[in-house]
């Protein structure tokens, strides 16, 4: 095997037509032995026809009544019952045995020709007739006259209907044989003579054949040398270049793995940074709807302050009522005081006492007065504390109004933002996972493209191989 793998190409085609020529050769001489072996009247044909003739001797075909005619001849020398019954029973047989082949004979035997047509009616019809003859005159007549003991009677139907029925049968019979001899002799000599013809053709064609496929298989292998040449040159640089381009790529497969790496660990980063962020927002904006709250209790604080202020309002205007009456009353006291006073000066001493009461109530008159204006003042300063903290309480209700409504906007923003960042987080994610997936990708490309490389090379060195032994 190892001196057959270092041979060329053309070489080892070479021998293979060498071979071919070689079997050509051994089988026409087999196919010509045997021809000749065969052959008719040749060995084996004649010691097939001498084992037929040998058992054409021995024993008379089905078609011949003649053993019938045996066993008529037999049974009139015999007296024994049993015997007789014998012999009636074995000459039925060949009755039996006469008509299967006479149906055998009859849709095989040949009709092509005048002769095989003049042998089928010789065989078929007449020497039927004859046998059919035979029998029914020896199961009407001779087989009861035998049994029933009448011998006389017998032979003389075995030596008269039987004997010429019989006679007219073998006569017919030989006949047949001779027709079938003929005709035998005839395809044997025609036999002979295609085997003859068909020899000297084999002879002329044999040698054609071997030249044709020596000149065949010498233009074959110089064509399929050259093709497998001129492949394998086209193999091999075709490898080449494969390889460089598989190379190539695998570099940038592994440069893409890195990158989707690199990648995957920026998104893995990004999610981190992403989580955070949402954690950060969900902490921002429970605290704004803690604002909210405050903000909410402190407004309605604000508003009971207002009630309150709007309530004190309208009883320092009572006071200032009240003050007003006390004002009066005083003036009226200061009058009264004054008319008591001028009174008592009329009354001289006796006015008096009057006169100091009078003088007293004046200065308690002029010192309620004057308390009244001071109460007065504080009740207008206090008025106008309140008017303010009234107005400031309602400015202060609108900005908180304005806060609560820029807190409830940014805790709605908040809210939102937390959305968009858990979206954003759940998209990063599934980005990191397509990012594995494709650096996982990437690296079995990469793994792959190696393979390749070996396959190609491999691929190249099979082309060499191939190239040298073209």
């Amino acid at each position: 095997m190892r001196l057959f793998s270092s041979w060329r190409i053309r070489t080892k085609l070479m021998a293979l037509l060498a071979v071919c020529v070689l079997g050509l050769l051994l089988t026409n001489f087999l196919g010509y032995r045997t021809l000749a072996e065969l052959k008719i009247k040749g060995p084996r044909y004649e010691r097939i026809a001498q084992g037929k003739d040998l058992i054409s001797d021995v024993i008379p075909p089905p078609e011949n009544i003649i053993e019938a005619y045996l066993v008529v001849l037999e049974m009139l020398e015999t007296t024994d019952k049993d015997q007789l019954r014998y012999l009636k029973t074995y000459g039925d047989n060949l009755l039996s045995s006469y008509n299967t082949r006479h149906e055998y004979w009859k849709s095989h035997l040949p009709q092509a020709t005048a002769d095989e047509q003049a042998m089928y009616d010789l065989l078929i019809t007449k020497s039927y007739t004859s046998a059919m003859r035979f029998f029914t005159d020896r199961d009407q007549q001779f087989i009861p006259a035998v049994m029933s003991g009448d011998v006389s009677s017998a032979r003389l139907i075995a030596n008269g209907l039987l004997r010429n029925s019989y006679n007219r049968h073998k006569t017919q019979i030989e006949e047949v044989t001779k027709q079938a001899q003929t005709l035998n002799q005839a395809e044997e000599d025609t036999a002979v003579h295609i085997i003859a013809v068909r020899n000297r053709w084999l002879s002329l064609l044999v040698p054609t054949l071997i030249a044709l496929a020596i000149v065949v298989g010498l233009a074959l292998a110089r064509s399929i040398a050259m093709r497998l040449a001129a492949s394998a040159g086209m193999l091999s640089s075709t490898s080449l270049q494969m390889a460089a381009t598989v190379e190539q790529q695998e570099i940038t497969a592994m440069h893409q793995a890195a990158a989707v790496n690199e990648t995957a660990t920026t998104m893995d980063e990004l999610d981190t940074s992403f989580r955070q962020t949402a954690d950060n927002v969900a902490e921002s904006t429970t605290g704004l709807q803690h604002s909210l709250a405050d903000m909410a209790r402190l407004r309605e604080k604000m508003e009971t302050i207002g009630e309150q202020l709007v309530a004190l309002s309208e009883q320092t205007d009572q006071i200032g009522v009240i003050i007003s009456v006390v004002g009066d009353l005083a003036n009226q006291t200061n009058m009264l005081a004054l008319n008591a006073a001028v009174e008592a000066a009329r009354a001289g001493e006796h006015g008096k006492g009057f006169a100091v009461v009078s003088a007293e109530i004046r200065k308690l008159a002029d010192e309620s007065k004057r308390s009244a204006q001071r109460v007065g003042a504080i009740v207008e300063e206090i008025r106008r504390a309140t008017s303010s903290t009234v107005m400031a309480t309602e400015d202060s209700a609108k900005a908180l109004s304005s806060v609560s409504a820029t807190l409830q906007s940014a805790s709605d923003s908040a809210h939102q933002t937390l959305l968009n960042v858990q979206q954003q987080a759940l998209a990063v994610r599934q980005v990191t996972a397509a990012m594995q997936s494709l650096d996982a990708g990437a690296r079995e490309t990469a793994n792959g493209l190696s393979q390749t490389r070996d396959g190609v090379d491999s691929l190249r060195r099979t082309a060499d191989d191939l190239k040298r032994l073209v």
